[in-house]
């Protein structure tokens, strides 16, 4: 079933889709998780990017970079629902933006090797204080968007 005429239109003008910071559980994997856009988010050749926030909450405490990105896979193939898809992973996010930053307790994981299995891209961008820095993420974001997009491959 296709997703909302007005959904559609977005993400069919959209040269880039950026899932924002926030509660992972609760307001980022649960927005596009509408039956049809995760079908319509795969069908374009745009970069997917997935920025977390910069450290753990009460929702990613557990959870590694990768971890991050597998929720919002699951939410988008609709894993535990009705009608579950199998988009791969590189199919519904092409990059991870980071925190460009020493590690330290609460940091999320940046598991490097293993999202570049699944055809994620991490890019580390500079924080002030416990944020990203405006500018340099927003450049960041630019720079993504204004690169070729390679046509998916199913990694995982």
């Amino acid at each position: 079933e296709p997703c909302a005429p007005a959904v559609a239109a977005v993400l069919g003008d959209a040269r880039c889709i950026v899932y924002g910071c926030g509660s992972l559980f609760t307001s980022i994997a649960p927005s596009p998780a509408l039956r049809g856009v995760a079908e319509a988010l795969a069908a374009r050749r745009v970069p997917k990017v997935l920025v977390p926030n910069g450290t753990r909450d009460r929702e990613t405490e557990h959870l590694s970079a990768a971890g991050c990105v597998d929720a919002i896979v699951a939410a988008l193939n609709r894993r535990g629902g009705n009608a579950p898809l199998e988009l791969p992973t590189c199919a519904l996010v092409t990059h991870l933006l980071v925190p460009d930053t020493a590690p330290t307790e609460r940091s999320i994981p940046i598991d490097e090797q293993e999202l570049a299995g699944r055809g994620v891209v991490v890019w580390r961008v500079p924080m002030v204080g416990a944020c990203y820095d405006a500018v340099a993420l927003v450049g960041a974001i630019l720079d993504i968007e204004s690169r070729p997009c390679r046509a998916p491959e199913s990694h995982d």
